[in-house]
C-alpha cells in the first residue's frame, strides 16, 4: 500500500468529487434529519477533505508495519512527540473544516 498510496488517494478523491458533482441536492426527509452528505454542494465537497486523514492514517500504519520493531523502538524523545502532535493537528484540519461547513450550512437552513 505504501508504494501506491498516492494513486489510491487520487482515485478516491476523484471518485468522491465525481459523486458530489453529479448528486443533486436532496429534498427534505420525513423526520427532518440532515443527510450525512448534507443538503448542498459545499458540504459534499468538504467530505472530500476527510479522505486525506484516512489515507494518511493508512500510510502511517503500513510504514509502521514495514519498518519493523528495531525502527519503531528508536523513536523517542520530545522532538518525536512534538512532531506527532503537530501531525495530529494537521490531520484534524479537514475534520474541522467539514464541521465548520456543516454547521454553516445548517445555520443557513434556519
Amino acid at each position: 500500500f505504501s508504494s501506491t498510496h498516492r494513486i489510491w488517494l487520487l482515485h478516491a478523491v476523484l471518485f468522491v468529487v465525481g459523486c458530489a458533482a453529479v448528486t443533486g441536492d436532496p429534498g427534505a426527509t420525513a423526520d427532518g434529519a440532515q443527510p450525512l452528505a448534507g443538503r448542498d454542494m459545499g458540504v459534499r465537497c468538504a467530505i472530500v477533505g476527510l479522505l486525506v486523514p484516512a489515507h494518511a492514517l493508512l500510510l502511517a500504519l503500513t510504514r509502521w508495519h514495514v519498518k519493523g520493531a528495531a525502527a519503531r523502538s528508536s523513536r523517542s524523545g520530545r522532538s518525536w512527540l512534538v512532531c506527532r502532535i503537530l501531525h495530529g493537528i494537521g490531520w484534524a484540519f479537514p475534520a474541522v473544516t467539514y464541521l465548520a461547513v456543516r454547521l454553516a450550512a445548517e445555520a443557513g437552513d434556519d
